[in-house]
């Protein structure tokens, strides 16, 4: 029958994923060599001090590490279920499971952490700390930031900025540093703006930039933007369309079936596909259908008219 010691001590790595506990006594051990220290019973203590021996419970980074290196603590461990301990030089564990722990790790990497479960832990590592009030608040200080949660709303500080939040109604920020900011009202309103870029959603309407170029909108009422040399304007469409294309020195509008279109050299006016007149430096057209079409390029001219 397996001992209330090597039960307790099961549960207590399951519930802390750890390295299992040893074998019971006289099991043989990976090097074929019985494992004395199982044979402690409730109440007694038991003691690792060779290099290799077990990890002790709840072994951080930094322990690993020291494992790693060869550096072999001398462990003593206390069992009574459901109360365990372990100690070392450095560390020391103890747990009234599953209601309360503490563990504490000193020198390098220097840390506590204490739990009355599940309604209260805590931990402390330099200036680091964290304090929870489960399910309530929970408070988080470091020397880079500050952060409070009250149920649903939280609050974060820095020396750069700040978020607040309270989920699920109301978020907005900033952060200095990136000159950024944020507004968000879900799902009415969202607002994200940097130095030289940003979106904004409110309704149906949004406007998107980015450095000289934008994007903006009212479906289906009005569009407009422009893509480094090029813009566009929609209005009621497709009652107005209006494109620019500032390389080409070009500009067409739309008001169907009327179009209109302007450049450098000339210009070109249609009633499609009835009427069409177009004049440049160096030709020129002329249509009304179904009766007269004429060109021209350089001085010459041709006229054909339509006959039925």
């Amino acid at each position: 029958m397996i001992s209330s010691t090597r039960l307790f001590g099961a549960l207590v790595a399951a519930v802390l994923a750890l390295p299992a506990v040893p074998a019971a006594a006289g099991e043989a051990t990976d090097a074929g060599v019985p494992d004395d220290s199982a044979t402690a019973g409730p109440g007694t203590e038991a003691e690792d001090g060779e290099a290799g021996e077990r990890v002790p419970v709840g072994a951080s980074g930094i322990e690993l590490k020291e494992l790693e290196e060869d550096y072999a603590p001398r462990v003593k461990r206390f069992v009574l279920p459901p109360y365990y301990q372990e100690q070392s030089e450095r560390t020391t564990f103890r747990t009234l499971f599953p209601l309360f722990f503490f563990r504490e790790r000193r020198g390098e990497g220097a840390r506590t952490d204490l739990g009355v479960m599940p309604l209260y832990w805590r931990y402390r590592e330099g200036p680091s700390k964290a304090d929870v009030y489960f399910p309530f608040y929970w408070r988080f200080r470091d020397p880079a930031f500050e952060t409070d949660i009250v149920l649903q709303t939280y609050l974060n500080r820095s020396a750069h900025g700040f978020n607040f939040g309270f989920a699920p109604f109301l978020f907005f920020g900033k952060d200095d540093r990136q000159s950024y900011r944020y507004q968000v009202v879900p799902p009415l309103f969202w607002n994200f703006q940097r130095a030289e870029s940003g979106f904004l959603l409110a309704g149906i309407y949004y406007d998107h930039r980015d450095r000289g170029d934008f994007d903006r909108g009212l479906p289906p009422l009005f569009f407009a933007g422009r893509n480094r040399d090029s813009t566009y304007l929609l209005a009621l469409p497709p009652l107005f369309w209006r494109f620019t294309d500032e390389v080409a020195y070009q500009t067409t509008t739309v008001v169907p079936p009327f179009f209109v279109r302007t450049r450098e050299t000339g210009w070109s006016f249609g009633l499609l596909p009835l009427l069409y007149f177009a004049l440049d430096v160096n030709w020129g057209r002329t249509l009304v259908a179904p009766f007269y079409y004429g060109s021209r390029w350089g001085q010459g001219r041709s006229c054909q008219p339509k006959r039925g």
